[in-house]
């Protein structure tokens, strides 16, 4: 876990500094750093920051004090540890870095820190514990001080995603970044904001525009819909995703959200122009087989795009279908949709070995939350709506509130007997009673062993075919053999 930068004061001295450590200009990255703890003493991380800083400047002693202020503000830390068995190992005393922190771990950057410190520290280590002359001290660390960028590097892209608290700092950096055109130095920025906030649209949208202008159109469609699947009316965003429709070859999209645009009310005459400027020409000889295609290697570009207009994707009809239902204005086809889709997960293998990745972003938890508050808001409008509290309860059913979503579908069954919907929620909730009620039978018929160390106890099931006299209430075979009935009468209506 690293340390966590307040919220309050000192984050854009910080992230100036994290930018600088990342560029491997070391004293610039101190001066920020100080600017920070400056802002704020009693924060841990800056003070972190301050100490790689000083380690890559290789002045170790400050470096030290500031790591051990760091550990003493936020104890135990991971990082502060790693930290401070590079520094001692730097300087030298090495076998006692190992106090702090292990020489080597499964994680490639530690690994590759904590082995650069035993080679930078070695000749110290010699020359002050072993008194030996080390005639080639200064080529080790020469050689050593050459990768201190890629490590500086290296860290920083650790420690920005892993800090939630730089995110408005970072997505209000980005916005700006990308509001003045200075699309590069935006984009690590927003990429970073929309990975730890994936529901910052604003961010979102700015990301899109930089992987547009940074050709990279497929990645700007991607976002550009998702930001519409969060708001089916946003102008912008079609025009947006139009031009990445556009720079990927597909015509008929672009045309498509061209016009929604117009809906909106928006005027798309330099949108449309931008549009068909960047439709690429289209092949007229496109290749029948695959033999012509490998004749002519030097157009597939041209024969991607030309068939760009014929591809599906998940995400774009989610959005689609999304905005239809909304436009629809029946909120119970809008919860219906949104059930449907979040308890519905399409996955492909895009590589060998890996694991599945979704066809579209997905998130089930935020999309069933979306779903019953549209079924709510159907049944405000009308409580005798079937398919919605049929729906609702399967949104119930989800979340594994089964006792109201039983009760739910008592009524609608009363309403509606014969609703296929509502019958195949209803078998569902009782093969769940069945299956508690058999986990509940089979734990009757467990065989129980304990030992108090001088004997074995042995505790046998009791049989529910009891041949004696179990039909009297009172009799102890009778109370023996009711839980085996009652489990078995809960379980013949399923």
């Amino acid at each position: 876990m690293l340390p966590t930068p307040s919220a309050a004061a000192g984050n854009e001295a910080y992230l100036e500094g994290l930018d600088a450590l990342a560029h491997g200009d070391f004293d610039a990255a101190r001066k920020r750093f100080e600017a920070a703890v400056e802002e704020n003493e009693d924060d841990a991380a800056p003070h972190l920051a301050l100490a790689v800083a000083w380690t890559f400047l290789e002045r170790f002693e400050p470096a030290l004090k500031q790591v051990e202020r760091a550990d003493r503000l936020q104890p135990g830390q991971k990082s502060t540890r790693l930290w401070k068995a590079t520094i001692v190992a730097m300087a030298g005393r090495l076998f006692e870095d190992t106090n702090y922190y292990p020489a080597a771990t499964r994680d490639p950057f530690e690994t590759d820190l904590r082995e650069m410190s035993h080679r930078y520290g070695d000749p110290a280590f010699r020359a002050t514990k072993l008194h030996e002359a080390v005639a080639n001290a200064d080529a080790v660390r020469a050689k050593e001080r050459a990768g201190f960028p890629d490590l500086a590097r290296r860290f920083v892209e650790r420690i920005r995603p892993a800090t939630p608290e730089l995110r408005p700092a970072l997505a209000a950096r980005g916005i700006g970044r990308f509001q003045k055109g200075e699309f590069a130095a935006a984009y690590p920025d927003l990429l970073d904001a929309v990975r730890m906030d994936p529901s910052d649209v604003q961010a979102l949208f700015a990301l899109a525009g930089c992987r547009l202008q940074l050709g990279a159109p497929e990645g700007a469609r991607a976002d550009y819909t998702r930001c519409l699947t969060k708001d089916t009316a946003w102008k912008d965003a079609y025009v947006g995703r139009a031009l990445a429709h556009a720079a990927l070859g597909d015509a008929a999209a672009a045309k498509a959200d061209v016009e929604r645009a117009r809906a909106l009310g928006l005027d798309v005459a330099s949108a449309a122009a931008e549009v068909a400027k960047r439709l690429p020409p289209t092949p007229a000889d496109v290749p029948a087989t695959l033999a012509d295609l490998l004749r002519a290697p030097e157009r597939a570009s041209d024969f991607v795009r030309a068939f760009e207009s014929k591809r599906k994707r998940a995400d774009e009809a989610y959005q689609e279908g999304l905005r239809a239902a909304r436009a629809s204005g029946d909120l119970t086809a809008l919860g219906a949709f949104l059930y449907d889709q979040a308890t519905t997960t399409l996955v492909e293998w895009v590589e060998p070995r890996a694991e599945p990745t979704t066809v579209r972003p997905q998130d089930p938890e935020a999309e069933l939350v979306a779903a019953e508050q549209a079924l709510d808001a159907a049944l405000a409008m009308n409580p005798d709506d079937v398919r919605a509290i049929a729906y609702r309860a399967a949104c119930r059913m989800k979340r594994y509130d089964w006792e109201r979503a039983a009760h739910e579908l008592e009524g609608a069954l009363a309403k509606a007997p014969e609703d296929p919907l509502v019958l195949e929620l209803v078998a569902q909730v009782k093969d769940h009673a069945a299956a508690v009620q058999a986990a509940a039978a089979a734990d009757l018929r467990r065989v129980t062993t304990w030992s108090d160390y001088w004997y074995v106890y042995t505790r046998w099931p009791a049989s529910p075919r009891a041949a004696c006299c179990s039909a009297r209430p009172g009799h102890a075979c009778a109370q023996r053999t009711r839980p085996w009935r009652c489990a078995s009468h809960s379980a013949s209506p399923a």
